[in-house]
């Protein structure tokens, strides 16, 4: 994997972080492991660091896209470690170094063979405040393997994840971190940094080669400018939603599924040969497709019925586009470009502030875009079972919309 230097060199390889510049642990694990560490209670400690995902550097041209096999080591403060970072720590992504994850429990595994090269210790979040030394003798090892195979450790972690520092600044740019806080609460990754790697280098080419067919810049470049709607027709439901937007601005709310069901199909035939008329049965294609459509009226009304009784929705309320489906994701997307060393962070940044534009031209509110990406997501996935594309994603929503913490708390929609 040879270097292409799409990321800006700069000398930050390994964080250096001191408590004069950042007092205060930089997101809620730091913070909880420090307040383990000061009970001096190291198995409770080392359990906690059991159920984190552990980074480790790695220099690009030695990494991956399936798995990393041994650790590498560094020379710090006069010894050779193995250096172990939680997310929190991470500093802005190099070109020519990542970080891949791991456990503690596989770490036991990865560590060189003392035989071959001598390693003293790990060395966890190593220059910060919050650093700590392990030993790694085998006894050692055998405790790490037993803690990590606990049930009770959750990867990723659960809830959401802010950092404290090194976050994006207000404006568009946060904005459009705030529109993809759904799924990175799925992911367990922080919501507000531009320093963005994921689940590791080797666990983040592997997503986008299994879900998303991204296996380098150009597969990437397309996917981002498809949810981003550069170039692309927009989803079959923005037509069908944008048909009930037109007949509520004429005649108001509700509008009745039968009238909604006809003008769909009446705006399809016109478009369908430029204007000229295709009545039924004129063209097969035509009519399945006309069928399929009347058919996904009835799909969004259940859906927005299921939502109003959950809380998604206000009484009466209707959801006027699912775009923010797209623009979530393309959120995420543009940050797994620089993850994944596909893209650059200018361009991560201005497909954020597009997110920003465009969710604020559509929507009115955190509450309309949260709705409006959980429609799109039963609308791809669901398929009206109300399964865990819909559930695991009430949850984002509802969490969002509650916690005093929150990005669609915090962040002004309108900017």
């Amino acid at each position: 994997m040879a270097f292409d230097g799409r990321l800006a060199e700069h000398d930050e390889i390994l964080p250096a972080i001191t408590a004069d510049a950042d007092p205060l642990p930089p997101s809620a694990i730091e913070r909880r492991l420090l307040a383990i560490a000061e009970t001096r209670d190291r198995r409770a400690y080392l359990k906690m660091l059991a159920a984190q995902p552990l980074y480790h550097p790695i220099e690009l041209g030695a990494a991956t896209d399936t798995s990393v096999r041994e650790a590498g080591t560094f020379a710090l403060d006069g010894r050779t470690v193995c250096p172990v970072y939680t997310a929190g720590v991470l500093p802005r992504p190099h070109p020519r170094y990542v970080f891949e994850a791991t456990t503690l429990g596989a770490l036991a595994d990865m560590l060189p063979d003392p035989a071959e090269r001598r390693v003293d210790a790990v060395a966890v979040n190593p220059r910060t405040p919050w650093s700590t030394t392990l030993p790694t003798d085998a006894a050692e090892r055998a405790v790490w393997r037993t803690l990590t195979k606990d049930p009770s450790r959750t990867w990723p972690p659960d809830g959401l994840v802010t950092h404290a520092v090194r976050a994006a600044r207000r404006g568009p740019l946060l904005h459009g971190l705030a529109c993809g806080a759904q799924l990175c609460m799925l992911n367990g990754v922080p919501w507000n940094t531009l320093d963005f790697h994921g689940a590791g280098f080797s666990n983040e080419r592997h997503r986008l080669r299994v879900w998303w067919g991204v296996t380098d810049r150009e597969t990437w470049k397309a996917t981002r400018n498809r949810l981003l709607g550069i170039d692309v027709p927009p989803d079959p439901w923005e037509l069908v939603l944008d048909a009930r937007v037109r007949l509520a601005a004429r005649f108001g709310l509700p509008v009745p599924p039968g009238v909604w069901r006809d003008s769909v199909e009446a705006r399809l035939r016109r478009m369908w040969n430029d204007g000229a008329p295709c009545p039924p049965g004129a063209d097969a294609l035509l009519d399945t497709t006309v069928a399929e459509l009347r058919a996904l009226v009835g799909s969004i009304t259940w859906y927005e019925a299921r939502f109003r009784a959950d809380g998604l929705l206000a009484p009466g309320a209707v959801i006027p586009s699912a775009v923010a489906w797209n623009l979530g994701r393309a959120s995420m997307m543009a940050r797994w470009g620089v993850a994944c060393r596909y893209g650059t962070e200018n361009e991560v940044r201005r497909a954020l502030e597009h997110v920003s534009g465009q969710a604020r031209r559509v929507y009115g509110s955190w509450e309309e875009f949260g709705a409006g990406y959980v429609l799109g997501r039963c609308l791809h996935f669901d398929a009206e079972e109300f399964g865990s594309w819909y559930t695991d994603a009430r949850w984002c929503f509802q969490t969002l919309t509650s916690d005093t913490d929150s990005p669609w708390r915090t962040v002004p929609f309108r900017l």
